[in-house]
């Protein structure tokens, strides 16, 4: 009788669980919307350890701010490292409701997401810029532990994005960070590769 009982305990647990991360799932989801899919191969020619410090040097003047916090030191613990020849699929969300970084994270980590950081968000600007949505951040979120800290003023984690602007058609850009600890509202956008 008593391990009739225990079963019937475990049981019950096992489908609040369920039912829990079913409906974690469902109010993540309704937060965000898939609005692109692609693919990208990462070039034969990509080198993480310095993908950052090439990527500003080819800055052009069409660039109107590059956050000095965005160096290849900074950003050296990313969860995920690219891999010359592979490909990827890119995934592009719209944020629908105003939301915490906490709560964008869950979200990509829900969705098996591969988190690549300032590097990637950087080669996915060189190779296909065209895919940015215009005067919003798109976001390259990471692991809390992985992000760089701004140490001046927020002493928070810092969430790399590119900010396109659309303005007189001229493409002007920034390659800025926003704070860990930030609510993020609809003008903003994540990515993830998978």
């Amino acid at each position: 009788m008593i391990w009739l009982n225990v079963f019937l305990f475990s049981f019950s647990v096992f489908i609040i669980l369920i039912i829990y991360v079913v409906v974690r799932r469902t109010i993540l989801s309704s937060k965000f919307r898939c609005i692109k899919e692609f693919n990208i191969t990462i070039p034969n020619s990509y080198k993480h350890e310095v993908q950052l410090k090439r990527f500003s040097e080819l800055c052009d003047a069409k660039c109107s701010y590059y956050n000095s916090i965005i160096t290849d030191n900074n950003f050296a613990r990313v969860t995920h490292k690219l891999i010359p020849g592979k490909t990827y699929v890119v995934r592009i969300y719209q944020i629908l409701k105003a939301t915490t970084s906490e709560n964008c994270l869950n979200f990509l980590k829900s969705e098996n997401a591969v988190l690549v950081g300032s590097q990637g968000l950087s080669l996915l600007f060189e190779k296909n810029q065209s895919v940015f949505p215009l005067d919003a951040y798109l976001l390259s979120f990471d692991k809390k532990e992985a992000l760089p800290i701004e140490t001046i003023f927020s002493h928070s984690p810092q969430i790399p994005g590119i900010y396109l602007r659309s303005y007189e058609s001229l493409g002007y850009w920034d390659f800025d960070t926003i704070n860990f600890n930030s609510h993020i509202g609809e003008n903003f956008f994540l990515f993830s590769f998978f």
